[in-house]
C-alpha cells in the first residue's frame, strides 16, 4: 500500500504542476492579449486624433475658401460700380463735346 500512497502523492503533485504551469501560460497569454488590445487602442487613439486634426485643418480651409469667395465678390461688385460709374463719366463728357461742338459749329 506504501507504494500505491505515493503514486497518487506522485500523481496529484504532477497534477498541481502541470496546473500551476497551464495557469503561468494562460496569465502569459491574457497579458500578451492585453497588451496587444491596449496597443491597439493607443493606435486607434492615435488615428482618431490625427483625424480630427484633418477634419479641424478641412474646417479651417473651407472657412477660409468661403471668406476668399466673398471678399471676391465685394470686389466685383466695386469694380462694377466702378465700371458704370466711368461710363457715365465717358456718357457726360460726350455729351460736353457734343454740346461744345454743336456751339462752335453754329
Amino acid at each position: 500500500m506504501k507504494v500505491s500512497s505515493s503514486i497518487v502523492v506522485m500523481s496529484i503533485t504532477i497534477l498541481i504542476f502541470l496546473g500551476g504551469v497551464k495557469g503561468e501560460r494562460d496569465e502569459k497569454e491574457a497579458r500578451a492579449a492585453k497588451t496587444i488590445q491596449v496597443s491597439s487602442d493607443i493606435e486607434a487613439s492615435s488615428r482618431l486624433d490625427a483625424a480630427k486634426g484633418a477634419h479641424a485643418r478641412a474646417l479651417k480651409l473651407q472657412y477660409d475658401a468661403d471668406e476668399a469667395v466673398a471678399s471676391a465678390q465685394h470686389s466685383l461688385e466695386l469694380a462694377q460700380r466702378a465700371a458704370e460709374l466711368a461710363a457715365n463719366d465717358v456718357k457726360q463728357l460726350q455729351d460736353e463735346v457734343h454740346a461744345i461742338e454743336s456751339s462752335i459749329g453754329s
